[in-house]
């Protein structure tokens, strides 16, 4: 009986020590980051920021966390387009991609924000980024078209012409299989597939 009761006290121990090592800290982050969509909803970007700020302290391990304020990082240098709020997107941008090296979203979202760097500076090393990133993201998935379809842009931006081109084929035939396949949800959006037409004609 005494045996059993160690049993059960060790179990309850090791519980409460899972609680607040690992759930704790997963709900804490949670809570902040509803209050940053609560606050972003109303426009007070200033209190979003210290929420997602204080969501990736609760939860040093949450890329959604670091995504989320790589975000706002971004959006704050499109306002205000110092080099300090560029360092602060770079490095909570960094995060979230190392704390899930194997995820393509945060991969292709990476190469979609530095598309968009590029087209507010016109750094060539914004693109290089862009084109390394969504090539990462092609890799981990390699049969989703909207990829494709992104890195044909970033690859025309770069004058890159012929890679463009075979990167766009590429996304209209896999957008072709998913369409003859009924799966819908994972289609390219008309305007998109239509860009890259008029993309191919053009080059």
């Amino acid at each position: 009986a005494v045996g059993g009761w160690s049993v059960g006290l060790a179990l309850g121990a090791g519980l409460v020590v899972a609680m607040v090592t690992v759930y704790q800290p997963v709900l804490r982050a949670r809570i902040e980051l509803s209050g940053a969509d609560a606050a972003m909803a109303v426009g007070q970007f200033d209190q979003e920021r210290l929420r997602l700020e204080a969501a990736c302290r609760a939860d040093p391990w949450s890329a959604l966390a670091h995504r989320r304020l790589a975000a706002r990082r971004l959006a704050d240098y499109q306002q205000q387009s110092q080099a300090s709020v560029l360092q602060l997107f770079e490095l909570a941008n960094d995060n979230a991609i190392a704390l899930a090296p194997e995820r393509s979203t945060l991969w292709s979202q990476s190469g979609a924000w530095y598309a968009t760097l590029y087209d507010m500076t016109g750094v060539d090393a914004h693109l290089d980024r862009a084109r390394a990133d969504l090539h990462r993201a092609i890799a981990l998935y390699p049969h989703r078209a909207a990829l494709y379809a992104e890195l044909a842009r970033v690859l025309w931006r770069a004058k890159d012409t012929p890679a463009g081109n075979e990167a766009a084929r590429r996304a209209i035939e896999l957008d072709d299989i998913q369409r003859a396949a009924g799966h819908t949800d994972r289609a390219l959006d008309d305007s998109i597939r239509n860009e890259l037409l008029q993309g191919l004609t053009s080059n």
